[in-house]
């Protein structure tokens, strides 16, 4: 019984804590089926306070402007916090830049 409502415990603690941040250059109108032109995994520890490398948006863009950043904790971002205990939290960013 304890091991069964352990494990749904974490099913609700991973399938729930899952959040989305954009952050907007220019002001536009979402468009459906978009694909990130860049996407990465940053590593963050103790509790989110260190980074441990910054993300240059220009390289990303590769000469293009920045539409918006998307940041995210994924399921699978979840899993690994849980183990952790915190000390280790990957978010996945993603970069969509302008269209030609």
């Amino acid at each position: 019984m304890k091991l069964t409502s352990l494990i749904l415990f974490f099913a609700i603690f991973i399938s729930t804590g899952c959040q989305t941040e954009r952050f907007y250059w220019k002001q536009e109108v979402e468009k459906p089926g978009r694909v990130p032109t860049y996407s990465v995994y940053r590593h963050f520890f103790i509790w989110g306070l260190v980074q441990s490398e910054d993300l240059n948006l220009k390289d990303a863009c590769k000469g293009k402007e920045v539409s918006y950043v998307e940041t995210k904790y994924t399921p699978l971002s979840m899993l690994v916090i849980a183990l952790t205990y915190t000390l280790y939290s990957p978010k996945l960013t993603n970069v969509y830049c302008e269209l030609e």
